[in-house]
């Protein structure tokens, strides 16, 4: 028989198949949204340091009064309407609360996370908005949900006291009543993930009120990806905190559990629909994030535990600390 000659030829591809477009119709809001945010971002990131810088040049003019540096001097007195409609900002004015009657406002349901000594730690907007070294009419920012920023800074303080019980009956019978009510929440939320195991989906237990969220991880680095890790934002779950995302991302293939907003006024069930991307994925992904996060991460959990092993330390000998007194005062928004 004849020699074959050689050929270069390659095998014909496999057809691949048709790329799928979605009409303009269907994405256009969306694209208009994305070509919109970062200018928009832009823009209140701008307005929010000339309203800092507002606040600044009259803090320093307070210190002045403050100190007697002018005995003539007159106390001064900041025009929040007229700031907020020169930087296009919407200002807002609490009345006077401690630490946990700030929590119901949205500044007060407000975290931020802290990166000092390598290690990681959340800190409620309770614990910054009322430390004792912040002084009056001194400006700071933080994180609301959303793509929502404030702008903050104490007006007024009075020193902590114990107020007459019929002075504030209403407020201890309301705590009390939430405090049972998250009980009782917790209890009936275990009752219902219970009967949902058995169940292929928690429509057949929750029926319309079931909200599936998009994919979402634990910690994310801003709207715009990039900076300090920050908790991440669920959709179609309010002011989620470290607590629900450790329950979150505790539950294995499609388990049910339950888990408390940040606030604690909400208990969720929920079940995980899917994993993205695989768990073989995630440890190249951790593996490849460098030395400095993966430390962070750990002395974050070393931190917890040994904040855990004090509090039961505590509980167990009975300890009461006698607490020097902190201030309380209101916040602008």
């Amino acid at each position: 028989p004849a020699d074959e000659k050689p050929t270069n030829e390659k095998p014909a591809d496999k057809e691949k198949p048709p790329v799928k477009f979605k009409p303009i119709e269907e994405v256009r809001d969306e694209i208009v949204r994305r070509l919109a945010k970062k200018p928009a971002e832009d823009a209140r990131t701008k307005a929010i340091s000339d309203a800092q810088k507002e606040v600044e040049q009259f803090s320093r003019e307070y210190r002045k009064w403050e100190f007697k540096v002018d005995k003539n001097m007159v106390k001064p007195k900041f025009d929040l309407p007229a700031v907020a409609k020169k930087v296009n900002l919407v200002g807002a004015q609490t009345e006077l609360a401690d630490a946990l009657e700030i929590e119901q406002y949205e500044l007060g349901k407000t975290s931020t996370l802290s990166f000092a000594g390598g290690s990681i730690a959340t800190y409620t907007f309770g614990q910054i908005g009322y430390r004792t070294n912040l002084l009056l009419y001194q400006p700071e920012r933080i994180r609301g949900e959303g793509e929502i920023e404030f702008l903050y800074w104490k007006i007024d303080e009075v020193a902590e006291f114990e107020p007459p019980l019929d002075k504030v009956r209403d407020k201890v019978v309301d705590a009390w009543k939430r405090r049972e009510a998250l009980k009782l929440a917790q209890k009936d939320a275990t009752k219902k993930a219970d009967e949902a195991r058995d169940k292929k989906s928690l429509q057949d237990v929750f029926g319309d009120k079931v909200v599936v969220t998009p994919a979402f991880s634990w910690l994310s680095r801003g709207m715009s990806g990039f900076g300090a890790l920050q908790p991440s934002e669920v959709e179609g779950v309010e002011f989620p905190g470290p607590a629900f995302m450790e329950k979150a991302f505790g539950l294995k293939g499609d388990d049910v559990g339950i888990a408390e907003n940040n606030p604690q006024s909400i208990v969720y069930v929920m079940r995980v629909a899917e994993q993205l991307p695989k768990e073989s994925e995630l440890r190249k992904q951790f593996l490849d994030s460098g030395v400095f996060e993966t430390r962070g991460l750990a002395r974050q959990d070393s931190v917890q535990t040994a904040q855990g092993w004090y509090q039961d330390l505590i509980k167990d000998l009975h300890v009461d600390w006698k607490q020097a007194s902190r201030s309380y005062g209101n916040s602008d928004e």
